[in-house]
């Protein structure tokens, strides 16, 4: 039974539990309390836009959206819940009991139960026990907290993170004590005693460090993580701002962001084999060398901000490029206007475009020279250059978000090679008279969109493959034509 939509997100009922899909159709077992609470926040939401852009008078709009409106002696709006999805899924088959004793199946109905989304059980005092599937991977924030009877949860082999104060409110909650360096449940590192300090060894029977694990534990000088250890969750280290030296594995199946933030003492580090995306190390300002695997695909603008190697290239005007271990950071143009990139760089890490120093130096950039090895191009990489055409090498796998939006360019080659070409990739490019496909490459709308001046732009590529279908079915839409290849 669907209840209710808002956004990427549905709720539904099944068998006496609400259900929760979120984003990729992960789904979550949550409590009636959390449904209604979401469809509540999602009906206000809507009736004020309602009110603002729809021009609705409020007491007619928050009606329509299921509140009763009454006004208090200042005659202003008071709004309450009056029917909500989770009311009508009662009156059809009564919700298990979230109390005592739960055990969650790993599939209701059609649904496959994959997570603990944030605040799914939140509140649920009566609750004593629960057990999870072994389908479950994650835990979200705060999911059962303020469980102030919650004693006990089986945690399955497949969990890799738990989010921040999941078990706040709980008896199984963290407790800083001089006898206790760190909770663990089953094998996730939870939490770390603050006291705790000098050189410190993960358990060996710890395979997930949890998110925030370590975070603000400001004694620590080093920390050893064994080969068993394959999920370092978000922030976990940060603020450890005597962390001069870590060990960590040699490889890893994720780490979160910000998994290293502000740690002041840090001077070089290893990315462990595994991580595909790097947002680690910003405000870890004594950081001057780090080795990037072959797994990472993406670079955030952030990652290296505050860092002795950011503040190093920012210092040296006269200085093109940050290049970190094959990866491209930051760039200036030079006095001409152009742009030379050595020939081993793999990657071009996302341009934060709301930076205006960056958009300065980017607007001057006229023309590039780019590697051969090139496979990564990041977020806003020339987003409002000034470039008016770009040779894309064979071998660059991604173009990333808004990576030529807003240039020169009249015609670009997408090689074989290119696996995506993500949103607003080329958006705005009001010069843009055609793109040639070379393969099969995913398209995520809306990556080419059309002039202002309604002028066609031509699509050629491989008929029936996805450029040449993407190019057909927004043809009225952007003034885009496909022409087969």
């Amino acid at each position: 039974m669907h209840l209710f939509s808002m956004w990427e997100r549905s709720v539904h009922y099944e068998d006496g539990w609400f259900i929760l899909v979120g984003d990729g159709f992960h789904c979550s077992v949550i409590s009636e309390q959390r449904a209604r609470n979401l469809e509540l926040g999602y009906q206000h939401y809507q009736a004020s836009q309602d009110t603002g852009r729809g021009g609705l008078d409020p007491e007619i709009a928050y009606r329509n959206r299921g509140f009763v409106v009454t006004r208090d002696s200042n005659g202003r709006l008071q709004f309450d819940k009056e029917k909500f999805a989770a009311d009508k899924a009662r009156q059809v088959q009564p919700p298990i009991e979230l109390k005592g004793v739960v055990v969650i199946p790993q599939k209701i109905g059609r649904f496959t139960i994959d997570m603990v989304s944030d605040e799914a059980f939140a509140g649920c005092t009566e609750l004593e026990k629960i057990g999870l599937p072994s389908t479950v991977t994650s835990i979200g924030k705060k999911a059962f907290y303020g469980c102030s009877k919650l004693e006990y949860v089986y945690i399955p082999e497949a969990l890799a993170s738990i989010g921040e104060r999941a078990f706040e409110g709980t008896r199984l909650a963290p407790e800083a004590t001089p006898t206790a360096d760190v909770q663990v449940m089953g094998h996730i590192l939870v939490k770390a005693n603050p006291t705790i300090r000098g050189t410190y060894r993960i358990p060996e029977h710890v395979t997930t460090i949890a998110n925030q694990a370590f975070a603000d534990c400001t004694e620590v000088a080093e920390f050893v993580v064994h080969d068993g250890v394959n999920n370092i969750g978000e922030s976990a280290f940060e603020g450890c701002t005597s962390l001069a030296k870590v060990r960590l594995p040699g490889k890893v199946e994720s780490m979160g962001i910000n998994a290293f933030k502000g740690c002041s003492s840090l001077t070089e580090i290893a990315v462990p084999e595994g991580v595909d995306r790097l947002k680690h190390f910003n405000g870890c300002t004594n950081l001057h060398t780090v080795w990037i695997p072959d797994s990472v695909k993406n670079v955030a603008s952030d990652c290296f901000t505050a860092t002795a190697l950011m503040d190093s290239f920012l210092a040296d005007k006269a200085k093109q490029t940050l290049v970190i271990d094959r990866w491209l950071i930051r760039y200036r143009a030079d006095s001409q206007g152009g742009l030379v990139l050595d020939d081993e760089i793999v990657g071009i890490a996302n341009q934060n475009t709301l930076n205006r120093e960056i958009v300065s130096e980017h607007r001057a950039l006229k023309s590039v020279h780019l590697p051969k090895k090139l496979a990564y191009i990041g977020y806003g990489a020339f987003e409002d250059t000034g470039l008016a055409e770009v040779k894309l090498p064979q071998g660059v796998q991604l173009l990333g978000s808004s990576c030529f939006r807003g240039t020169r360019i009249r015609s670009i080659t997408i090689p074989s090679s290119v696996k995506v070409m993500e949103t607003w990739a080329l958006m705005n490019c009001e010069s843009l008279e055609r793109v040639v496909f070379l393969g099969d490459t995913q398209v995520i709308w809306p990556a080419i969109t059309g002039r202002r001046d309604k002028k066609p732009i031509e699509i050629v590529a491989p008929r029936d493959s996805r450029p040449y279908r993407y190019a057909s079915m927004y043809a009225e839409e952007y003034q885009l034509v496909p022409v087969t290849l």
